[in-house]
């Protein structure tokens, strides 16, 4: 890793979160990541469950082509820092923090899955960042887990999640990913990608692999955007 260990000479690590040097992010910020309880989270869209009559008022009445879903964290500060000091950033450091906690809230599913499959960036996101994200995280999860990574899909044309609301994200992602030429696929996969906020991505990455032949979908995300108040 001579690589690694010239990058922190000559570029040393700060904080993602707090800009203190010595780490990515240091043992104080990382203690503070605003955390996802699995156990009492929902398993259909992974967000922090208040527990009443009414269930998960993120995803009530709407229906999924992927069986759940588990997030690392909410998007709050901490966690939505490590990822666009990470994503938009270039801090390639941070991946293998990410796929710990990514492994850390999988748990029991790691037995469950089959193979990993990383949402592919957008068209033009390579050239802007430099790297694929999602495939680099997923890389370092493998290594940890032993699961073989499916890089099958790829993303059409369309415009950036980030800039619509809530209806307009779902319509954008209608047939936004596809599979590659003559890939195939089987079995039960594991969706990683970086935020959870409608499903919207999740939802068309698990339409073009279930088409193609998968038995099952489900997905893990660093973050989720979520309406509910938690204290």
């Amino acid at each position: 890793m001579w690589l690694d260990a010239l990058t922190d000479l000559f570029f040393p690590p700060r904080c993602a979160e707090c800009d203190a040097p010595g780490s990515v992010v240091c043992d104080a910020c990382l203690r503070q990541l605003p955390l996802i309880d699995r156990e009492s989270a929902c398993p259909r869209c992974g967000a922090p469950v208040i527990h009443d009559s009414c269930g998960c008022s993120e995803c009530a009445g709407r229906s999924f082509s992927f069986s759940g879903c588990r997030c690392v964290g909410l998007l709050r500060p901490g966690l939505s820092d490590m990822v666009t000091v990470y994503k938009d950033g270039g801090e390639h450091r941070l991946a293998p923090v990410i796929s710990a906690l990514m492994v850390e809230c999988l748990g029991q599913w790691l037995q469950w899955a089959e193979s990993i499959v990383p949402v592919p960036p957008r068209p033009g996101a390579m050239s802007t960042r430099g790297f694929d994200h999602m495939r680099a995280i997923a890389r370092h999860v493998a290594r940890e887990t032993g699961l073989p990574i499916q890089t099958v899909l790829v993303a059409r044309t369309v415009a950036d999640q980030r800039t619509l609301g809530r209806e307009d994200r779902l319509a954008n992602t209608v047939g936004r990913y596809e599979m590659r030429r003559d890939a195939k696929v089987s079995g039960r996969l594991l969706v990683l990608d970086d935020v959870f906020t409608t499903g919207a991505t999740l939802e068309a990455c698990s339409l073009a692999l279930l088409a193609a032949g998968a038995s099952e979908v489900r997905g893990c995300t660093v973050a989720r955007a979520t309406d509910v108040a938690v204290s």
